[in-house]
């Protein structure tokens, strides 16, 4: 079971009984009384550095120290309680914070100061969205924060609090247990995709109504004995990514604070290569960790995410030539059977730049795409059966 345990406040009380004192206080997530810490370890330091006493905090969040000498103390806290997942919300406070639209609180200084520097700036950014959210490694911060804490037996009014929190949150809110396990995204196939060469270019696309997006994060695993990834691209700019634990794991976001609309335009294209027989879409499954964000910067609930259904057909390719190329381009293929095709060229921003339909016979032939019109570049290039809604071909060439 894991909670999101997001900041604390501690209160402190500083009582003298019987020559000795007494200091107590309670633990809470970011300074909010609802949501108190429960088993987190509170430890008294003397000023040397040495352990006076460890006690642990009760279901409320309270903790106390009995038959303390007097003398200047400091309290440090540690828990070994599961945090919650650290979202694309919170990559982008730091874009807002930095821009000067929002406030941090201490305890949000403290938290999004990831790398450990003493402030908050975009390479705290850059952290969250690559080597955490993409190659998974941990915050040089620690999984925790808090505040440093003095306690001056001599001074009876020191009452006070200090703030904490899980590393990496902004949000201050407590997530109940279980979070994770209710997401569920949804995959549906909207087309096939012949794969008989071997190799295919999957585009990966979310329906969301011609939606505007200002950042994403996608986690899919895949069984390495059925597929081999071997390129991911994307149009969005500034598309990172990694490949290991059997997971592709990408991270997109516009720091400029620019919705782009997402469109048709798929979020990846990943160049697969088949090991084994594959059919269907669950040869990639969607995992926990996906995101995405609207353009106000909220999360968007509830993602449906369509991928090609993989198939063996009577269609293979023999020839794309030349590639790279610069007037024309040639696509050698056979058919078993009659069909009515049709080519699409997509430029790197999504925007179909060239289609046209035409009859195919049956068997080997030839079809000649002018490419004169078109300005140097990257092409998606795309064969579609119209009869049977399938993708036959889909490229990538370079245009010189």
């Amino acid at each position: 079971m894991k909670r999101i345990l997001l900041g604390l406040v501690l209160s402190l009380t500083v009582l003298l009984l019987n020559g000795q004192n007494y200091i107590d206080g309670t633990l809470l997530y970011h300074n909010n009384p609802e949501y108190p810490i429960p088993e987190a370890q509170a430890i008294l330091l003397d000023e040397a550095g040495q352990q006076v006493a460890v006690t642990t905090t009760n279901e409320n969040g309270y903790f106390a120290f009995e038959d303390i000498a007097d003398g200047v103390y400091n309290i440090s806290f540690s828990t070994d309680i599961d945090g919650g997942q650290v979202t694309l919300a919170d990559a982008l406070s730091i874009v807002f914070y930095m821009a000067g639209l929002i406030d941090y609180t201490e305890i949000q200084e403290l938290a999004m100061d990831v790398n450990g520097s003493g402030s908050v700036n975009m390479s705290d950014f850059t952290f969250i969205m690559i080597q955490y959210f993409v190659l998974g490694r941990p915050f040089p911060a620690g999984e925790w924060v808090f505040e440093d804490v003095e306690v001056n037996t001599l001074n009876r009014s020191n009452d006070g609090s200090i703030g904490g929190s899980r590393t990496g949150d902004s949000q201050g809110v407590l997530v109940p247990t279980g979070r994770d396990d209710m997401l569920q995204f949804e995959v549906a196939s909207s087309e096939q995709l012949v794969v008989d060469g071997g190799e295919a270019w999957i585009p990966i696309s979310a329906q969301l109504s011609n939606q505007s997006i200002i950042g994403y994060i996608l986690a899919l695993d895949f069984n390495p004995e059925q597929l081999q990834i071997l390129e991911i691209q994307s149009a969005y700019e500034n598309v990172n990514y990694a490949i290991f634990d059997n997971q592709v794991r990408i991270s997109w976001m516009n720091n400029e604070l620019k919705a782009l609309p997402a469109g048709d335009e798929p979020l990846v294209n990943i160049r697969i290569k088949v090991k084994e027989s594959v059919s269907g879409t669950d040869y990639f499954t969607i995992s926990n960790g996906t995101q995405l964000l609207g353009e106000n910067g909220e999360s968007i609930d509830y993602l449906k995410f369509v991928l090609p259904e993989l198939i063996s057909s009577g269609v293979s390719k023999t020839a794309i030539y030349p590639n790279p190329a610069t007037t024309s381009v040639t696509i050698n293929l056979a058919l078993d059977e009659t069909a009515n095709l049709e080519v699409s060229l997509i430029n790197t921003t999504g925007q179909m730049v060239s289609n046209e339909s035409f009859a195919a016979v049956k068997g080997q032939q030839t079809k000649q795409v002018n490419l004169s019109d078109l300005s140097p570049g990257l092409y998606q290039l795309i064969v579609r059966d119209l009869n049977g809604n399938i993708i036959i071909i889909n490229e990538k060439i370079a245009v010189k």
